[in-house]
């Protein structure tokens, strides 16, 4: 099962691919008289678009608005378009901003394969990835001694359904290569294997949908820290403000100028951890403000993240636990699921978690790290048909 890495520089390069695997899906013969009954699938967290009224199409195009002055616009998709040709549908994804100098880019194609929402994962028989770039840079960005850039990282993967006894129809990755997308300043080109099309459609029909997003992230590195609790320690008082007579346990500091640009709000540039009397403390301070008031994405969902890992150590006297503070929502709390609690406080720049620590927890193993994600969905679904003329 295949991550994904890469990013890069100008110009038009397809590199090598690196694949996914699965099996098929069945499907219901009487297709016509669901039509009135289909329901909202969730998709990436949101419904599944209705399809584009194309019939016999043999291809055509999705269009996005888009904002190049937008913080946001190198998440921002343009335009998709699609065509049936000989043996393969040809691919290409227009962006607002040039692929080879942005971040870790995917488009998402999930194909209906049946025109059936009732079979396969959620409607969807085929889900196909073109990528470029390394989660863990921007694809400008030199990495190592030898000059690369992770804007020759490309493939192009996909799934298909398989049907587990016990908990109904998944996906699975695929491992046979497909060819990598070609990338060509703002434009990422790829090709689905018509076979998808024409093996996967229970010998009902030649109409097939295609629902598109686009997904952009970057991931600064997890930091850790081990703590050991041989005192009361300090009383730390939540409130998203690093005050030295607060602090006096180990701290992680992480360079600077890591990660894009762009992404320089998630950049961790310090990391924190102490605890009190009956308490857990840990902070995190970015390289730039901005975690807990995002700017208005316009049609780009934000879902960046910062995560925390809470690892007990030996003697347990409590579960480990993955707390996820998320970008713009300044304060959160809750319980673990083994009912300890905690609670975060986010200021622009700082934020800080608290967790219960129980009696006879000592020692600690904290983690750290951050995960810019957005999300650009065509709000339409493309409907073509691989027998029209």
């Amino acid at each position: 099962m295949a991550a994904s890495q890469a990013s890069g520089r100008p110009g038009r390069y397809a590199a090598r691919p690196l694949m996914r695997a699965s099996t098929a899906a069945n499907s219901f013969p009487m297709i016509w008289a669901l039509f009135a009954l289909v329901a909202a699938a969730e998709l990436s967290a949101q419904a599944k678009p209705q399809p584009k009224k194309a019939p016999g199409a043999r291809s055509g195009r999705l269009r996005d608005g888009t904002n190049p002055t937008s913080p946001y616009a190198i998440s921002d998709a343009v335009e998709f378009s699609a065509a049936v040709g000989d043996g393969a549908v040809a691919c290409e994804l227009t962006m607002t901003k040039p692929l080879p100098e942005s971040l870790f880019t995917t488009c998402h194609v999930r194909i209906d394969t049946d025109d059936n929402d009732k079979t396969g994962v959620q409607g969807y028989d085929v889900w196909v990835r073109a990528t470029i770039g390394s989660r863990f840079r921007g694809n400008s960005q030199v990495v190592g001694n030898d000059g690369e850039t992770p804007a020759k990282e490309l493939r192009t993967t996909y799934s298909l359904p398989f049907r587990a006894e016990d908990r109904g129809v998944s996906w699975i990755h695929e491992h046979d290569p497909l060819p990598p997308p070609v990338i060509d300043g703002n434009k990422m080109a790829f090709t689905i294997p018509l076979r998808f099309m024409t093996e996967k459609n229970n010998n009902y029909t030649s109409i097939f949908n295609m629902t598109v997003f686009v997904e952009t992230s970057c991931s600064d590195q997890a930091l850790d820290l081990p703590h050991l609790c041989n005192d009361e320690g300090l009383n730390i008082e939540i409130d998203g403000v690093e005050k030295p007579n607060e602090w006096s346990g180990d701290i992680r500091n992480d360079p600077k100028d890591e990660l894009h640009p762009v992404v320089r709000r998630l950049d961790i540039e310090a990391f924190r951890v102490d605890h009190g009397v009956n308490g857990l403390y840990a902070l995190v301070r970015f390289a730039e403000p901005g975690f807990a008031q995002v700017a208005s994405p316009g049609d780009v969902r934000d879902e960046s993240q910062l995560v925390f890992y809470i690892d007990p150590m030996f003697p347990r006297y409590q579960e480990a636990a993955l707390l996820i503070v998320r970008a713009g929502k300044p304060t959160r709390d809750g319980r673990t699921r083994d009912g300890v609690k905690w609670k975060t406080l986010a200021t622009d720049r700082t934020v800080e978690l608290q967790v219960e620590r129980r009696q006879g927890q000592t020692r600690f193993k904290v983690f750290a790290w951050s995960d810019y994600r957005c999300y650009d969905d065509f709000a339409e679904r493309l409907r073509l048909d691989w027998t029209a003329k």
